[in-house]
């Protein structure tokens, strides 16, 4: 019954997640907003974690499996990717790059944060 119960939950944010994507008009998907929603409501501490923890540790262990129909589409199309093979290959290091940079000036922004917030409260000791 947790199970189930659980599950309705991380439905009722994917469904609301559709709502956001029909009412506010963003080329973002509604699975996307779902997450967000997700987010949010943990973070807000409407959502407990302990409240959706069982079947998303469920989830995250089946995922791989759900990539299987993508990958076999992938090779269905192989003669399609072939054909832009490079500019996939460029894009692709580029967005990497470009990501693994920003992560780590974000998390060098807040270390540096954290690490000010923390010689901050000494001087006040």
């Amino acid at each position: 019954m947790q199970f189930i119960k659980q599950f309705l939950l991380i439905l009722l944010m994917s469904v609301l997640g559709g709502f956001f994507n029909w009412l506010i008009p963003l080329p973002i998907p509604s699975t996307v907003w779902g997450m967000l929603l997700m987010f949010a409501a943990l973070a807000c501490g409407l959502i407990k974690l302990e409240q959706v923890e069982h079947t998303a540790d469920f989830f995250l262990s089946v995922m791989p499996m759900l990539f299987i129909p993508y990958a076999v589409g992938l090779m269905d199309s192989y003669h399609l990717l072939a054909e832009h093979a490079l500019p996939i290959l460029i894009l692709t290091l580029v967005s990497f790059f470009l990501c693994f940079a920003v992560t780590g000036k974000t998390a060098d922004f807040f270390i540096a944060r954290s690490d000010a917030a923390g010689r901050k409260e000494e001087r006040h000791e």
